[in-house]
């Protein structure tokens, strides 16, 4: 298996984009849900974010003409990290109306 040079490129920034709209979107509905703790809405939210970006890249390296990329997960941890910092807020301020 060979590594993956592909460190630049529209691509990454697509995967940030998608795993940040993930994470801000499940950790947003698990913020609704009590306890409302704000580390758990960003777990939740980062945990499912990044796993959906790893199955896809180990997807794409069963696909002809396509590999796994190091650098595409390195993009996900970004958008993950990003998103679960909006679940993070979206808790924090149910807590705050409640």
């Amino acid at each position: 298996m060979s590594v993956c040079k592909d460190s630049k490129g529209q691509d990454k920034l697509l995967h940030i984009f998608v795993v940040f709209c993930i994470a801000a979107l499940i950790g947003a509905l698990i913020a609704h849900i009590p306890p409302h703790k704000e580390w758990v809405a960003a777990l939740v939210a980062f945990t499912v974010a990044l796993a959906v970006g790893i199955w896809k890249e180990f997807r794409d390296r069963r696909q002809k003409g396509n590999h796994f990329c190091v650098w595409d997960i390195v993009a996900d941890i970004i958008g993950a990290v990003l998103g679960s910092g909006v679940a993070w807020l979206a808790a924090h301020f149910i807590t705050r109306t409640l």
